[in-house]
């Protein structure tokens, strides 16, 4: 089941750890700034998979993101550099599917 969209801006903060709320808001802001609307994080990892040619991990999207043309992609790099902020959480080598399905369990 992928982790909708709606059902994260609809968890209470009091429910979660100060950890989860950060990463959460960070997920949001990212997805926020994406250019096409979504549904799912599974989506937006897709997405991004896609755009950066590879695995969605920090190594992938800081490359693209020192490589793209920003005159073409403004919204996607924006959704990048916000979302470079979650992956302190979890470590170098982790992938943004390896993030959403960590936090499925929220």
């Amino acid at each position: 089941m992928e982790l909708s969209i709606s059902n994260l801006n609809a968890l209470s903060p009091d429910t979660l750890s100060p950890r989860q709320r950060e990463i959460l808001a960070v997920l949001l802001v990212a997805v926020n700034d994406w250019p096409s609307e979504l549904i799912d994080l599974g989506r937006y990892a897709g997405e991004i998979e896609e755009l950066v040619g590879g695995s969605a991990n920090e190594n992938n999207i800081r490359l693209f993101l020192r490589q793209c043309n920003y005159s073409l992609y403004a919204w996607q790099a924006e959704s990048l550099s916000q979302l470079l902020d979650v992956f302190p959480f979890y470590g170098p080598n982790a992938s943004l599917p390896d993030i959403i399905h960590d936090i499925q369990a929220i």
